[in-house]
């Protein structure tokens, strides 16, 4: 046919496109179409499927392109007309869209008498009964569909109105139709031929890799850390970004974020307007701003080719959306990264009838098993770019089915030139590690429960009131399976490796998952987890559980690797010999490293108190030390069998002053008095101490006579407490249980339960629930606070160093809550009462106080805190001097 010839279209290539020869089988493709043949063009994104159609409509043709985006069409007309229409003298040369954001009433009309040569259609518009009866009038016409897997019901994202363009071929049976999409498995192209009675049609097919791309998944830790490396990413890329994100709140708070962190950062999601829109889409186009964050909906009107990055912070819904959006990126052949950042509850997400709603069962399945899918990638321990084509019926044809340039292909070239390490893709016996979660499935099989309530009966703080059906069976299982976790290496015990390897257990087949729907008033969905046959196996026969090493997992192993040589750096720097510490004092929250933190931000707060403050820990650390070594030559031990490194630093932070004390931190050679001696040496004294004058001092000055009792009397007055368990008058009314984290006990119970079985203070501030050393006097304050609740207190031994206020302060605090008018059934401003007593001096900021103001209000502040704790309760107690007739104070 005439204007065929492939020398003919080369001239016309080049002229109007700039291109001095065709790609792949575009040329094929062209001369197919114009001889009136019917063609499929299944090519990936950036493989040049638009110039199938328009290189036909500046040879003469008029070409009815249907696309399911409006702001597609605008991109791709707003190109065509300041490229390939800039070239023309007549409007023919020249393309169109219609639909209601075309502000033209007289574009329809122009489009209809053959004045454009490109005419972009919605899929409605162009097969109502009016518009598609008036194009037989449309001389040398074609019909190019974009995106054809909307018309398949297999497809992932089928539109019922693609299904019309059937009335194509019936209305108009000679127009030769070109389908074209990127995204479309085997089944999928099957189905848009079918669908659209395409005869005898030239289907080309190319491949669907796109070596440019250099694909990563990782996973999701805290929102801050993600939203700080999202940013870390966008300036690395160093070019335009895309960011997906799954909600709008989403879009609004990370592209707020970016901005604060000095990037020019456009939103954009539906509930904008407009014109919004439109500025944001035209911002990023023309490269104002380089960087947008959007709901997924953004991805298919992007025609942009210099995309440099794509990050998915959050799955779309199905491998086929997300190869299409990251198809935006690198359409001009250069480099592009193409991140995922997601959760594995985010692919739960998406079983939810919000999105499914409107499909049929069978369209619904095929959503939720390309959703399983993606889920499957993005933990995969195979090559990335090798899994994506596969999964669209295309076999690799790099070497080795490795591609080399995703993260999992680089990190195994890196587990190569590492010798003996076990990398990504390798396998490991995950026995032990799996082993609590066999069995926390296996104690809740008769009712499978979700992700988030097995790690709860993993890490202990399961709730059996809740699920009172396998209460029995769990409550059964819970001391076999905190054996089994605390016998982990602590990075194996962390929630985001159990997670991993919940997935992997899945992947392997020990278990399996599935989704569960409520019928409640608020529908919600989740997954459920339940052993398998090899599961019980495993979990029964205890043999070994072999499991790849998935990337995320090497991933997590050597952040985890990079941040204990970190720790071990600053431990060391901090005069400590991390090589003879244990793993678990060298963890991230140990007592070790947040006191060696402390005492750096002591030094480094700039603060005269504070830096003499980490001055004399040190100086008291040192000394500690000595001891240590001397006791060691004098016991003939190696010094590490005195004092551990580790106990050293717990001594130094709490400065116990008993034998009963420093034996808790581990001290249990002849002679550990002496220790605690010299601790108390070093110590401020509660009373009697040039530190403790400054009160005294106040207290003198504030006195006046109460019942005929000379002020130095009432100052030299000592509480007397009763000895054994005291149980207050009444419980104070304002006393409500709130529980602590994950449901456990809140720290001032689980100290009350220590100091009840017979523990020091020093013991249990030396080595509280939280892990961290705590002051003797907050553990105090703990027991007080049980006190409140009605639990009877050992009140003599509580107080056994002190810390009680003398008959002249507990005047004083009376009258200062009588001046302030103190309700003590609600809570007290602790401050308010110091103000009353001390003045407004109390109110200063805290860098022009002295030393010596400082100690002071703590000292007063422990009183206050005896005296609220006592009243609170209604108890009132009794003041002597040495064979003095006690004075009780009402």
């Amino acid at each position: 046919m005439e204007g065929t010839a492939s020398d003919g279209l080369e001239t016309a290539l080049k002229e109007y496109f700039g291109h001095a020869a065709f790609r792949g089988n575009q040329l094929e493709v062209v001369q197919a179409i114009l001889r009136g043949r019917d063609v499929g063009v299944f090519w990936t994104t950036g493989a040049g499927k638009s110039l199938c159609y328009q290189l036909p409509a500046v040879l003469g043709k008029t070409v009815l392109v249907v696309s399911p985006l409006i702001s597609l069409m605008q991109d791709q007309v707003h190109r065509f007309n300041a490229t390939v229409g800039a070239e023309g003298s007549s409007r023919r040369l020249r393309a169109v869209f219609l639909g209601s954001a075309q502000l033209d009433p007289h574009a329809e009309a122009a489009a209809l008498a053959g004045e454009y040569c490109l005419v972009y259609v919605t899929p409605e518009k162009l097969t109502s009964s009016n518009f598609l009866s008036r194009l037989r009038s449309i001389p040398n016409m074609l019909v190019a569909i974009d995106e054809a897997h909307c018309i398949s019901e297999w497809g992932h994202n089928f539109r019922p109105s693609y299904r019309s363009l059937r009335a194509l071929r019936e209305e108009l049976p000679d127009l030769p139709l070109m389908a074209l999409t990127a995204t479309a498995s085997p089944r999928v192209r099957e189905d848009i031929v079918q669908q659209l009675q395409l005869r005898e049609a030239l289907l080309s097919h190319s491949s669907f890799d796109r070596p440019n791309l250099q694909i990563r998944c990782t996973r999701k830790t805290s929102k801050a850390a993600d939203y700080r490396k999202i940013a870390q990413d966008i300036t690395a890329m160093k070019g335009s970004t895309i960011v997906y994100v799954m909600t709008q709140s989403e879009t609004e708070a990370l592209a707020s974020f970016l901005q604060n962190a000095g990037l020019k950062v456009a939103a954009y999601h539906g509930s904008l307007s407009l014109a919004e829109r439109e500025e944001a889409h035209v911002s990023f186009l023309n490269g104002q701003i380089p960087v947008i964050v959007a709901t997924v909906a953004f991805g298919m009107g992007i025609d942009k080719p210099d995309v440099r990055g794509i990050i998915h912070y959050g799955p779309p819904k199905t491998v086929e959306e997300y190869f299409q959006q990251i198809g935006r990126a690198g359409r001009d052949g250069f480099e592009a990264v193409c991140e995922l950042i997601s959760a594995d509850h985010d692919f739960q997400t998406y079983s939810s009838e919000f999105y499914l709603k409107g499909l049929s069962q069978e369209q619904s399945k095929i959503v939720q098993n390309s959703t399983q899918r993606l889920r499957a990638f993005a933990s995969t321990s195979a090559c990335r770019r090798r899994w994506l084509l596969e999964y669209f019926g295309e076999e690799p044809a790099f070497p080795s089915g490795n591609c080399g340039t995703c993260d999992w292909c680089q990190a195994s070239a890196s587990r190569t030139d590492r010798a003996g390490s076990a990398g990504a893709g390798s396998t490991r016996d995950f026995r032990a590690a799996v082993a609590p979660i066999l069995l926390a499935v296996a104690a809740s099989q008769r009712f499978p429960q979700p992700v988030t309530q097995l790690l709860t009966i993993i890490n202990g703080s399961w709730k059996p009131e809740k699920l009172m059906s396998i209460a029995a069976s769990v409550g059964a299982a819970q001391k076999e399976i905190q054996e089994m976790r605390q016998a982990l290496p602590p990075k194996m015990r962390k929630e985001k490796v159990v997670r991993e390897l919940i997935i992997s257990l899945c992947e392997a087949g020990h278990l399996r998952h599935w989704t569960v729907t409520t019928s409640r008033q608020f529908c919600s969905s989740f997954e459920v987890y339940s052993l398998t046959d090899s599961g019980q196996a495993a979990l029964k026969t205890k043999v070994p559980v072999m499991l790849p090493v998935s990337l995320a997992l090497q991933q997590l192993e050597e952040e985890e690797e990079r941040k204990l040589q970190e720790r071990r750096k600053e431990v060391a720097r901090f005069g400590l010999d991390a090589q003879k510490m244990p793993e678990e004092a060298l963890e991230e929250n140990s007592p070790v490293v947040w006191y060696i933190r402390k005492l750096q931000h002591w030094k480094d707060s700039g603060k005269a108190e504070l830096v003499r403050k980490a001055e004399q820990h040190e100086e008291l650390r040192r000394k500690i030390l000595k001891w240590r070594d001397e006791a060691a030559v004098r016991l003939r031990l190696a010094p590490a069998a005195v004092l551990s490194e580790q106990a050293a630093v717990a001594l130094t932070y709490v400065q116990p002053t008993t034998l009963e004390g420093v034996r808790s931190a581990g001290v249990r050679i002849t002679g550990a008095e002496s220790l605690a001696a010299l601790i108390a040496e070093a110590k401020p004294q509660e009373e009697g101490s040039d530190k403790d004058l400054p009160l005294k001092q106040v207290a003198q000055q504030g006195a006046q006579e109460v019942q005929g009792i000379p002020s130095p009397v009432r100052q030299r007055a000592r509480m007397q407490l009763p000895s054994g368990l005291v149980t207050p008058p009444k419980k104070w009314p304002g006393a409500i249980y709130k529980p602590g984290k994950g449901g456990t006990k809140p720290p001032w119970e689980q100290s009350y339960d220590r100091f009840c079985q017979g523990e020091s203070l020093e013991s249990i501030a030396l080595k509280p629930a939280s892990g961290r050393p705590i002051q003797t006097s907050t553990v105090r304050s703990h027991i007080m606070t049980a006190w409140t609740f009605g639990k009877p207190v050992d009140l003599s031994q509580l107080f056994q160093q002190g810390g009680l206020p003398s008959e002249t302060e507990w005047l004083q605090l009376d009258e200062a809550g009588a001046a302030i008018k103190v309700n003590f059934s609600a809570e007290i401003k602790l401050k308010e009462i110091l103000a009353a007593v001390l003045g407004d001096s109390v109110n200063r900021d805290a860098a022009v106080k002295s030393e010596a103001d400082k100690e002071m209000e703590k000292q007063w502040y422990e009183r206050i805190r005896v005296w609220e704790a006592f009243r609170k309760v209604g108890f009132s107690p009794t003041f002597a001097e040495e064979g003095d007739v006690k004075r009780q104070r009402l």
